[in-house]
This record gives structure tokens, C-alpha cells and sequence, in this order.
């Protein structure tokens, strides 16, 4: 099995010719992340924005490619908790933001990120 690191920008997911989509396989927790995660993950944003950084590295994310008809599909192994939460905070900044929630495929609006067998999970975000 090979393996490939590469620094991977949020900006350079959106802006990919093929689109790329995530999903968290059913072997993953749930979201458990609190208030208090999501506020230290919010302040190394600011600290990072205030010190005029032009790449703030949030952290290794593992993925594994799966088959896909359509762009990328990877499944999240580790980093679905930071990732979950830089996805759902694009729902508060929805207009500056809004590239990296969904892909467009075949003429239609994908959400980029799933959930494997948790459909309750998915029409939720869907619905956002």
C-alpha cells in the first residue's frame, strides 16, 4: 500500500477541477466535540488571522480514496472532528464560505461531506 503526504489547502480543495467529497466512514465516533474545542479551534484561527500568517497549518488529516463515478471521494480517518467542525462553521460564514460546503455534480448540489449509514445525520445537514 503506498502512502502520499501532501499540505493540502482548505482553498485548494475548493478550487480543484474535479470535485472532492468526504465521508465518514461508519467505523468513526460521532461528533463529540463541545464548546470547548470549537472555541480553541476558533482562537487558533484569530491568533493565526492577527499574526498575519499566510498558511495556518489545523492539523494532519488521514484519508483514504475510495472509488468514485464522479470527482474524488475520500473516506475521514483521522481529522473528522476538525474537519466536521471547519464545515459546519461555513454555515455562519455561508457567503465567503459557501465553495467548500457543497460540489457540483451533474447539475446538482452535493454536500461535501457525509456520514456512511447515519441517514438521520445526513437529511440534518442537508436541511442546514
Amino acid at each position: 500500500m503506498a502512502y502520499d503526504s501532501q499540505l493540502i489547502s482548505l482553498a485548494e480543495i475548493v478550487e480543484k477541477e474535479e470535485s472532492w467529497t468526504f465521508n465518514v466512514p461508519i467505523y468513526q465516533r460521532l461528533y463529540v466535540w463541545g464548546s470547548d474545542e470549537v472555541k480553541t479551534l476558533l482562537d487558533d484561527l484569530v491568533n493565526a488571522y492577527e499574526r498575519d500568517e499566510d498558511l495556518f497549518f489545523l492539523g494532519g488529516t488521514l484519508v483514504v480514496e475510495q472509488p468514485s463515478n464522479h470527482g474524488r471521494k475520500f473516506e475521514l480517518i483521522d481529522g473528522q472532528q476538525r474537519f466536521t467542525t471547519l464545515w459546519m462553521l461555513c454555515h455562519v460564514w455561508r457567503r465567503a464560505l459557501e465553495p467548500f460546503l457543497t460540489v457540483k455534480e451533474g447539475g446538482e448540489n452535493l454536500l461535501r461531506l457525509g456520514f456512511a449509514i447515519r441517514p438521520t445525520v445526513n437529511r440534518y445537514l442537508k436541511s442546514l
